[in-house]
């Protein structure tokens, strides 16, 4: 083997060494920190199959199909124009979101929650709490309760334009009204959730 070959064959077996040795411990880190950030809900408890919406906390979970979502609850539309139609208007109805956390934290909740939570006398039982939302596509976001759901009071659209939500949004769609609400700028386009199958109640 000559001199040049023998060094090549060196750097590629320190390369290889490298990668296991510094480089995989790193990504492995980073991959399950963002594994643990996103599976916010017990996995030996909820079947990653269930569709549309599961509710959970510290209390067992809750499955809401469409059609309870549709006739269960207040449906609210909101005609508005959205960063994620190209600003072309549409119609989104569904309840309020707020209307569907109150009704589970008044039957699954709030008994379980309550002993630990910081409630004071003037306050809202949702100060210190945040909704963890997660789409079917693994993106998950926080949305803090009191500051963005109760302040906007976005829907849980399951239609747009009077028809199921397409493809692209379904099975349900966090939608706020845009056009309608002077203070709700770009900074909370974050919040908007398609492709929604779970929403987890956590104190912040």
């Amino acid at each position: 083997m000559n001199p040049a070959t023998r060094i090549l064959v060196t750097i590629f077996i320190v390369t290889f060494i490298l990668m296991f040795v510094v480089i995989y411990p790193i990504v492995t880190d980073v991959s399950e920190t963002r594994r643990k950030d996103a599976a916010f809900f017990d996995e030996t408890l909820i079947p990653q199959t269930i569709v549309p919406l599961t509710l959970t906390s510290t209390a067992p979970f809750r499955v809401i199909p469409i059609d309870a979502l549709e006739s269960d609850f207040d449906q609210v539309s909101i005609t508005t124009s959205t960063y994620f139609t190209g600003d072309e208007i549409h119609t989104f109805s569904g309840p309020r979101v707020m209307d569907v956390l109150n009704l589970y934290a008044e039957n699954d909740v709030l008994p379980r929650l309550s002993a630990s939570a910081s409630i004071k006398a003037g306050t809202s039982y949702w100060d210190d709490k945040e909704i963890i939302a997660a789409a079917g596509d693994d993106y998950d976001i926080r949305i803090p309760i009191t500051e963005v759901l109760e302040k906007f009071n976005p829907i849980i659209a399951t239609q747009m334009d009077g028809k199921p939500l397409p493809e692209e949004y379904a099975p349900l769609f966090i939608v706020f009204d845009r056009d309608g609400i002077e203070d709700l700028d770009n900074t909370y386009t974050q919040y908007w959730v398609w492709s929604l199958t779970r929403m987890h109640i956590a104190v912040k």
